[in-house]
């Protein structure tokens, strides 16, 4: 009886000798319909021509916080603006801070996680120095960076 050692040496070398003796550049090819493709290997791989998403978007309603930012449960953060489709937010965000977003819209590119509505409470409107309103909420679940959040190409 061969061991296993012995047999994936064996294996091994036989794989290598035929990879030798048949280079992937020179296997034949050929053009099929997609339905009749099954069970058949690419012989070159397929890109696009741009993203999908093409931007990094949000996949739920809730908030999208700065990198940073602390997520556990209880944690109270402000909210300084708002991230809607078709108008992202363009200010500046600090660890702590966030914007209120909607699904589908683009996430501000200081913002690493989306925090469902559903795992908040609305604390307190107030009025910051320069007279912009803003308001804090808390979490009531803690949240997991880079959750709820559409990456810029990840599904082409």
């Amino acid at each position: 009886m061969i061991s296993v050692q012995d047999l994936k040496s064996a294996i091994t070398e036989r794989c290598q000798q035929y990879l030798a003796e048949h280079p992937l550049n020179q296997r034949a090819t050929q053009t099929l319909p997609l339905l009749q493709a099954k069970n058949h290997i690419l012989a070159q791989d397929i890109t696009a021509s741009f993203d999908i998403p093409r931007q990094n978007l949000s996949a739920m309603d809730g908030y999208a916080f700065a990198k940073g930012s602390e997520l556990a449960e209880h944690t109270a953060l402000t909210i300084v603006g708002e991230s809607v489709a078709g108008k992202a937010f363009d200010g500046t965000l600090q660890a702590g801070q966030g914007v209120r977003i909607f699904t589908g819209a683009i996430v501000p590119s200081d913002c690493d996680t989306v925090v469902m509505q559903e795992n908040t409470n609305f604390n307190d409107i107030k009025d910051s120095i320069d007279k912009t309103q803003f308001y804090a909420i808390t979490l009531t679940k803690t949240a997991t960076v880079s959750s709820n959040i559409r990456y810029q190409g990840e599904e082409v």
